[in-house]
């Protein structure tokens, strides 16, 4: 419109026509107005930059977030014209903007972390075999204390997992229960996530042991990592033939020791139960919290908001049974923790790793 009314000026020295008043007015204002459009297409960006940045996925668990930052632009649309002052309202939208996508930025961030420690799971081999000829007990002692460090190592991945898990779920404790069930179908995908990468160090070690003990069938080659002595038995006259260790033996032991191999899983528990036991810790801080500030006279309001409940006045009159109802009500899972078997029985019963 601006550009448009700049060629009027020219033709208006023609005499070809009289800009009307209103016209000399916009012209007047262009600079202002431009300002003022750059400013509603920061908000414009700012935003559309938030929705390009998440998927499906995350956007069904920021809804309460993006519902919020629409709530805070919508009356600006309403209210404001190209005649307003809109600074106060641009500062605000663009901060609100920006919180909500430095969250989203925190919670990929995070997520991106705890997928990092399931790759490095899945990549871990649970044994260490060199190429040389092992007496058996010596063998099956030097892989248990490999497994034993393997462990150390899967429980400083699956501390980590669970940090990151109870750091990205700040953004969310408050929300209402559609959000909470967004996140527990987030916590079941973690839990499927760990329990393929548990799954894959145990195949692949499993199989590396496998390509030790019965050769490499790709290659064709065959290398002896056991020391069997074979002797002739001096006490039967027919000369028997006897190996150490029996064939018997050395088959139970490797049994024995592939069982060991599974066994390392079970020092991890499931994520989502340890989600509700951390979850539950923090939800009793919060309510210990707001009851020693109603006791003590303190500020219950900043209590109240805190535990993500409103300031209601009514609550303190309340008896304490009808305040347990409430607090329940207030922050009780939508569902109950789904009854599945801890990744080691899942793993051991697997039709692959059998």
């Amino acid at each position: 419109m601006l550009v448009e009314c700049q060629y009027w000026t020219i033709i208006q020295a023609l005499g070809i026509v009289n800009i009307p008043h209103n016209v000399v007015k916009l012209l007047q204002r262009k600079d202002q107005l431009r300002v003022l459009r750059e400013n509603v297409m920061l908000i414009v960006r700012d935003y559309n930059n938030i929705i390009v940045t998440i998927d499906d996925k995350e956007r069904s668990l920021f809804k309460e977030h993006l519902d919020m930052l629409d709530r805070i632009i919508d009356p600006g649309i309403k209210r404001h014209n190209w005649g307003s002052n809109a600074d106060s309202f641009v500062y605000a939208c663009r901060k609100e903007c920006q919180d909500v996508f430095l969250n989203v930025k925190r919670f990929q961030n995070n997520n991106q972390k705890i997928n990092q420690e399931f790759e490095k799971i899945s990549r871990t081999t649970l044994t260490s075999i060199q190429k040389k000829l092992y007496i058996l007990p010596d063998f099956i002692r030097q892989q248990e204390e490999t497994l034993r460090e393997k462990e150390v190592t899967f429980t400083a991945s699956f501390d980590k997992i669970s940090l990151e898990m109870m750091s990205t779920y700040e953004l969310f404790i408050n929300r209402t229960s559609r959000i909470q069930s967004e996140w527990l179908k987030f916590i079941h995908r973690l839990d499927e996530s760990l329990e393929k990468s548990l799954k894959q160090s145990v195949k692949n070690t499993l199989l590396d042991l496998g390509k030790h003990i019965i050769g490499d069938k790709a290659r064709g080659e065959l290398v002896p990592i056991f020391k069997i002595h074979t002797i002739l038995d001096p006490n039967n006259t027919q000369w028997k033939i006897i190996h150490d260790p029996a064939h018997e033996d050395l088959k139970s032991s490797i049994q024995t020791f592939n069982k060991k191999i599974i066994d390392v899983t079970r020092i991890i528990p499931r994520i989502e139960k340890i989600f509700r036991e951390t979850r539950q810790g923090k939800i009793e801080e919060l309510k210990k919290e707001l009851d020693e500030s109603e006791k003590n006279g303190g500020n219950t309001a900043q209590a109240f908001t805190k535990a993500g409940m409103r300031p209601d006045v009514n609550y303190q009159n309340l008896s304490q049974e009808e305040k347990e109802t409430q607090w329940k009500a207030r922050w009780e899972l939508p569902r109950p923790m789904e009854e599945r078997s801890e990744y080691q029985v899942r793993i051991s019963t697997n039709k692959k790793i059998k």
